[in-house]
């Protein structure tokens, strides 16, 4: 019966006690990078992976609208050094992912994993959305398996045998690790970009033309002071035509043989032409070469910004203050081009 008792007690003892390392499962992906960009433009993101459990091996994949980006190129961080990580790109609309650390340099806290340039295409004002999907990794636990065992078995076999004493048993714990793998699965990520149309910074003219008179220097954009020589019997009519049909065109009325044409782009910056008024008797624009100009008239169409090379008018206090209570009558161009007439001596 003893025996028995032994018996009972040696398998009771026996029995494997199996401990798991716990799981923490705490792993997630961020995507951020640029919120908002403008058509034609570009917009950067980055994918960064975070875990708790110091994932070696990861996988997945960035889901974009391949109607309003396009890959311009993918940089893989400098924080996977130690990591065979590859991306591919082929697939329009998903960047699939996929990396095993090649040394001991697990993900166990915010890691980088990839910087994305993409271009923007399409006309049209929304918000699109950059996300991860299907991102997970297989990671190693421990298993420790515990087993308790009688070690004087053999003393108490013999006991029972020959009829002795039998004596206590005695147990000890031995245990045996075991390796076990299992998968977890990333929360996803999702990153917004808005998408603007460009606002136009043009405020230039494309073209200047004087009907019944000469303009001189020839017109560029750059340009910003000109004469215009005229009969003083002849009718002044100026000509423009806009670079830009977003722009804004006014021309203020002529003051002191001068008139300016302010162009205000759609982002609000502006440019002036100030063209001074030669007018002269008898003035023959068909041919100007055989015209003789009177000294005495006011010719000089402006200095010269030796910084920037441009011609710039040179108006004094006064008639500044004039040109600024007269903005109020201004001439608006309204839209590609426009036209002023003046008719006789503006004197």
């Amino acid at each position: 019966m003893k025996k028995i008792i032994l018996i009972l007690l040696s398998i009771l003892f026996s029995i494997s006690l199996l401990t798991v390392s716990a799981a923490n499962d705490s792993a997630v992906i961020t995507i951020n990078g640029s919120t908002s960009t403008i058509c034609d433009g570009l917009a950067f993101v980055e994918v960064n992976a975070n875990s708790q459990d110091g994932v070696k091996n990861i996988k997945g994949q960035i889901n974009y609208d391949k109607s309003v980006l396009a890959i311009f190129g993918v940089e893989v961080s400098d924080n996977l050094h130690n990591w065979d990580f590859s991306v591919d790109t082929s697939k329009a609309g998903v960047i699939s992912f996929n990396g095993t650390a090649k040394a001991h340099d697990p993900i166990d806290s915010d890691r980088l994993l990839f910087k994305v340039t993409f271009i923007v295409h399409g006309s049209l004002e929304k918000t699109t959305v950059v996300s991860s999907s299907n991102v997970t990794a297989e990671i190693t636990e421990i298993e420790i398996i515990t087993t308790t065992v009688v070690t004087n078995q053999e003393e108490i076999d013999y006991a029972e045998e020959n009829g002795l004493p039998v004596p206590d048993p005695i147990t000890e714990k031995v245990e045996e690790q075991v390796e076990k793998k299992r998968n977890i699965t990333f929360e996803n990520g999702s990153h917004s970009i808005k998408v603007v149309k460009p606002v136009s910074k043009n405020c230039y003219l494309k073209n200047i033309e004087v009907e019944n008179g000469t303009l001189s220097p020839v017109f560029n954009k750059l340009t910003n002071a000109y004469k215009v020589t005229i009969n003083d019997k002849e009718e002044l009519k100026i000509n423009y035509t806009k670079e830009d049909e977003k722009s804004v065109v006014v021309i203020q009325d002529e003051v002191n043989n001068q008139i300016i044409i302010t162009v205000t782009a759609e982002d609000g910056s502006n440019n002036s032409y100030v063209l001074t008024i030669i007018r002269q008797p008898n003035y023959n624009h068909t041919d100007p070469d055989a015209n003789v100009e009177d000294p005495t008239l006011p010719i000089n169409p402006g200095t010269i910004d030796g910084e920037n090379d441009n011609h710039l008018a040179s108006i004094n206090n006064t008639r500044t203050l004039i040109i600024i209570a007269l903005v109020i009558v201004s001439f608006i161009g309204i839209g590609v081009g426009g036209s002023l007439i003046y008719k006789g001596s503006r004197e």
